[in-house]
């Protein structure tokens, strides 16, 4: 696309049309690299709650859960050393006897490879990843140490202190901070202390290492959240991208959550360039990247965060890198309003309640109105036209039909049924002006007057702006005087009308 686009600006001369043939051609592995994968709401709802839910069941218990995997694979490894018993399913039935805590009621499953706690891995990731929307290398530099809490306006927030793993200076990562929920801490406690055992057997191993630098990283990896079984051949004791992966396919296929056609066509929507890849009836597998793409995308298609928020919390150096993860985010936003239709009624009947709100209070409750058409209230009240004294019920049938109709602007309401929003409202007659909007108005004709001064001071030669100005500072001050709002009349000094 790069090289197309140099051409057309001349800067090369030949022309390349498949550029997307050429893109996989250099690419490192000949894959063309597509954007990660956002989890449609109801599948990852799925995802969340079910790990959520696992981990508050677990925590209470994970004391228990370490002592009794040190407990099963000490005597499993005793069995294998003695060479007792070749069948796998035997040699775990005499390790599980005599264990200390009974914990099957929780669904503690326990086979010397370590599947459940293969499991039990894939769900802390989940709840951490899903609720931070860090990067894997990020949610790796995680300990024991990282969950803070502090006090922000009166408010306790959850923080996770980590390395960020982007940029680097010199190739060292920076300690940074990330804003998350309660539920993170007992994932990160959950699991540091459900894997003591394994952690004591590998610390039990770093004596043997002679060189210091080794052995310092060793115990370091040791010290991380994702450790692995120490029992195991072939393994370090952090765990790496084959044993996460492993956990969270593990973790997502004990949810068993099959896509709808409604998943599908959203996962379509959200994922663009893998449109096809997901179909009804499967499950969708999930990797370490896609819970920092979905955390994006749902906090911007629910209006709950800003890019700006979302760039902060990704450590990004701009914000057009936050716009790539959301991307998709406003269209399925949109997407979402138009199918639900209960929704569009809803927001419907609430704005002709707000309507009507607004129709009432000033027809009857407001005691002082500012404006052409508030004068023309005022005037219709002191002489005791009666129609202007409508309940509410009569001002909403109205409403409904279609004979009222309001506009908020800023300085005021607009009753024009047709207005643009962006008609004079200094001079439009359909202006109805509250107190509460005319005091609203008081930093408005400040900014105006100082604006006003400063171009004359600067002597620019713009009369038609600098008018303008002017009766707008008037026409707030008129505005002022209706609603009996102290205020110094502007002079207009060195302006000539």
């Amino acid at each position: 696309m790069f090289a197309s686009h140099a051409q057309r600006k001349g800067v090369i001369r030949r022309n390349i049309d498949n550029y997307e043939k050429l893109s996989i051609y250099l690419s490192p592995n000949g894959e063309a690299v597509s954007q990660a994968v956002c989890l449609p709401e109801k599948i990852a709802a799925a995802y969340f709650s079910e790990a959520l839910g696992f981990i508050e069941k677990l925590h209470p218990y994970r004391h228990q859960i370490s002592e009794s995997y040190e407990e099963f694979s000490t005597k499993y490894t005793k069995i294998i050393e003695e060479k007792r018993y070749s069948c796998a399913r035997i040699r775990r039935k005499y390790a599980l006897k005599g264990i200390k805590y009974e914990l099957d009621s929780l669904g503690v499953s326990f086979d010397y490879r370590g599947a459940w706690l293969s499991k039990l891995r894939g769900a802390c990731y989940i709840v951490i990843a899903a609720f931070t929307g860090c990067r894997d290398g990020e949610i790796k530099s995680f300990n024991i140490d990282s969950y803070k809490e502090k006090k922000y306006a009166g408010i306790k927030v959850s923080v996770l202190h980590g390395n960020h793993t982007k940029p680097n200076v010199g190739g060292v990562s920076r300690e940074t901070s990330w804003v998350t929920i309660p539920s993170v801490k007992k994932a990160i406690e959950l699991l540091w202390d459900a894997f003591r055992f394994a952690r004591e057997g590998w610390r039990s191993q770093a004596a043997d290492i002679e060189h210091f630098d080794e052995r310092h990283k060793f115990l370091r990896d040791i010290d991380s959240l994702f450790v692995t079984l120490p029992y195991l051949t072939g393994y370090q004791p952090r765990a790496g991208k084959q044993s996460l992966a492993h956990s969270l396919r593990t973790f997502v296929r004990s949810v068993d959550y099959r896509a709808t056609r409604e998943d599908v066509n959203e996962f379509d929507l959200l994922n663009p360039t893998r449109e096809g890849d997901l179909k009804v009836g499967e499950i969708l597998e999930v990797h370490p990247h896609c819970f920092r793409r979905t955390f994006a995308v749902y906090l911007v298609r629910n209006k709950l965060a800003s890019l700006l928020d979302i760039k902060y919390q990704f450590k990004h150096m701009n914000i057009a890198m936050t716009s790539w993860y959301a991307s998709q985010a406003n269209l399925a936003s949109h997407f979402d309003m138009m199918i639900d239709s209960d929704l569009q009624d809803e927001i419907a009947g609430e704005n002709k309640n707000y309507t009507a709100d607004i129709f009432y209070y000033l027809y009857n409750d407001a005691e002082t109105l500012a404006g052409p058409e508030g004068r023309r209230i005022k005037n219709l009240r002191a002489e005791g036209d009666f129609t202007v004294y409508l309940s509410k019920e009569e001002i909403l049938k109205q409403v409904e039909e279609g004979r009222l109709s309001i506009t908020e602007h800023p300085g005021g309401y607009c009753t024009n049924p047709n207005c643009d929003r962006i008609c004079d409202m200094s001079v439009c007659q359909y202006k109805v002006v509250t107190l509460k909007k005319a005091r609203s108005l008081i930093p408005t004709r400040e900014k105006l007057m100082a604006k006003y001064n400063a171009m004359l001071a600067s002597g620019i030669d713009m009369p038609n702006v600098i008018s303008k100005i002017y009766f707008e500072i008037r026409s707030i001050e008129k505005v002022f005087s209706e609603h009996n709002i102290d205020f110094d009349i502007f002079n207009g000094q060195d302006f000539h009308i």
